[in-house]
């Protein structure tokens, strides 16, 4: 079998992110050719071995149909370019909040302002940067825009005006639950109304950090809101009314949101329910077993409405 060119890494500084797609699609196309030459070489062989002549090789053929083909990526098999393309900024952006959660101190990372903690999307153009380069990250953050901005029918992960950071709040977690499976390791806790929400590393997530959640971020995000509330108290115009009406509405969603936190907390009506273990043996309040697993652990917050997908298991 003749050997197959392989795409050549771009050469100098490192590329942005346009050309990493390419080099990436090229390597891609590259050695699906390079599985296909090779089980055509098995199928030859296999037909050499029995004496079998091309016109019965042709029959079998045939009958039996297409070739066997073994995608180098079966996820994405007969997908277009762009969809391949789009799912690779994807991978990247899910890469960056795995990395986010798992480098924090309490494995919690707030999507707003909050705890005196960077964001998410701050921390996303800090790995960017360490990704791309020291100072490239607005430059990359524009081209993975760009790429969720392309128009793909039925793809909810892109839209003429999404950006990174509208992707980070409002599709991250529906990506995220689909690409483990429905059993996702890091969780989007949010308001109802979107104004708050963290990303919150599973493994780590005990019952003092679902305390620090409730008193440090949720309530760092609350404070923040009634300061506001406060700087407008004295304007008088139409506008300043309406943002304060809508900051009042974003206040009781959290106090909605710590309402329900603190009932998974104390187990009184959103409670781990372990269908193996006896009534005496059910975990008190939020003391998750992380042997029992992903659907039963994260079952308290899909019944109490909390989570950035109505559906996770």
């Amino acid at each position: 079998m003749d050997e197959l060119p392989v795409p050549p890494w771009p050469t100098g500084t490192v590329p942005d992110l346009r050309h990493v797609l390419d080099f990436v699609l090229r390597w891609e196309r590259h050695w699906s050719a390079e599985c296909d030459a090779l089980q055509q070489q098995i199928d030859d062989t296999v037909f050499d071995a029995y004496g079998i002549e091309n016109t019965d090789r042709q029959t079998i053929e045939q009958e039996v149909g297409a070739p066997f083909s073994a995608p180098v990526w079966p996820e994405m098999a007969g997908k277009s370019q762009e969809e391949k393309r789009l799912e690779h900024v994807l991978r990247l952006l899910s890469y960056i909040v795995k990395t986010a959660c798992e480098e924090d101190d309490d494995g919690i990372v707030p999507l707003v302002l909050c705890g005196g903690e960077p964001t998410l999307i701050e921390r996303a153009r800090t790995k960017l940067d360490e990704f791309f380069g020291e100072g490239r990250s607005h430059e990359i953050e524009n081209e993975i825009n760009a790429e969720l901005q392309v128009n793909i029918k039925g793809n909810r992960n892109c839209g003429p005006r999404m950006t990174m950071a509208d992707w980070f709040a409002t599709r991250y977690f529906d990506y995220h639950v689909k690409l483990y499976k429905r059993r996702p390791i890091f969780w989007h806790i949010c308001t109802d109304d979107g104004s708050f929400g963290a990303i919150v590393h599973y493994h780590r997530f005990d019952k003092n950090r679902l305390q620090k959640l409730r008193a440090h971020y949720l309530k760092g995000h609350r404070d923040r809101l009634v300061q506001r509330i406060n700087e407008l108290s004295g304007d008088e115009s139409k506008k300043a009314r309406g943002e304060i009406e809508k900051l009042e509405g974003n206040i009781r969603a959290a106090d909605e949101l710590d309402r329900k936190l603190a009932m998974i907390l104390n187990g009184e009506e959103y409670r781990i329910e372990v269908p193996w273990k006896s009534e005496e043996e059910q975990p008190q309040g939020w003391t998750p077993d992380i042997d029992d697993g992903v659907k039963v652990n994260i079952g308290p917050f899909q019944s109490a409405a909390v989570l950035a997908a109505k559906k996770v298991v």
